[in-house]
């Protein structure tokens, strides 16, 4: 088994993020993977997703507050599904059918640990159904305890930025889905809860996303205030 303490740790500005997760893909027989560090009130960002399908699972976790990225989280435990169709339609339907049509095939969730706590998630797939050998999955808990920390920086060095620099992925802006809440709080006046719950229901109801809503409501394009629909 490969060390994974030979795995880079971001430099000042986080440049090498993508090391984190490509020690995944180096050491492991998977296709994508992706990287989320939760803070303690379970607010996510995710630092890294080396691909379109590694971002989508982790997008449609976020947004549909179940998967499980959160039981692995929660139990401090990896997740193996080596079928992610028939395990995922059994535990987390939504989250299945959200998924449905994208080429993973087998999902693998290791938690980011740091003493007792998890403080995020590698999610890993594959194209192909199948399990990890048992050396594979010793292989991916090192990694993912060995990036525990650099990750939960990177992650608190993005919290801290005004503005994305040029080029910067859209799954670095979770931020703004906070921003977001924050005025729904105000229009509705209601709690961050209800108004976090508010803005997924109608990303889900509209077929968009979290992040292209709260674009709307952060240009005010979008007030919940005066939507018909809003399920009160």
């Amino acid at each position: 088994m490969s060390d994974p303490a030979t795995v880079p740790e971001p430099d000042e500005t986080g440049g090498t993020a993508s090391a984190l997760g490509l020690a995944f893909l180096e050491l492991l027989p998977v296709d994508g993977v992706s990287i989320s560090v939760f803070n303690q009130a379970r607010k996510q960002s995710t630092i890294f997703a080396s691909d379109a399908t590694a971002a989508r699972l982790d997008e449609a976790q976020f947004d549909l507050g179940e998967g499980p990225s959160f039981d692995a989280l929660r139990s401090t435990q990896p997740i193996s599904l080596p079928d992610l169709a028939a395990a995922a339609a059994k535990r987390w339907p939504v989250f299945a059918n959200a998924v449905n049509g994208l080429e993973a095939r087998a999902l693998f969730i290791f938690p980011l640990v740091m003493g007792a706590a998890s403080i995020g998630v590698a999610s890993l797939y594959r194209t192909s159904t199948g399990s990890l050998s048992r050396d594979d999955l010793e292989t991916g808990v090192a990694v993912a305890r060995s990036i525990a920390n650099p990750a939960l920086r990177r992650a608190a060095q993005l919290a801290w930025q005004d503005t994305a620099s040029a080029g910067t992925p859209p799954i670095e802006l979770r931020r703004e889905v906070h921003q977001a809440t924050g005025m729904i709080v105000a229009q509705l006046n209601t709690s961050a809860t209800d108004a976090f719950s508010r803005l997924r229901a109608h990303a889900f109801s509209t077929n968009r996303t979290v992040h292209e809503v709260s674009g709307d409501v952060l240009s005010r394009r979008l007030d919940f205030s005066l939507l018909a629909d809003d399920p009160r």
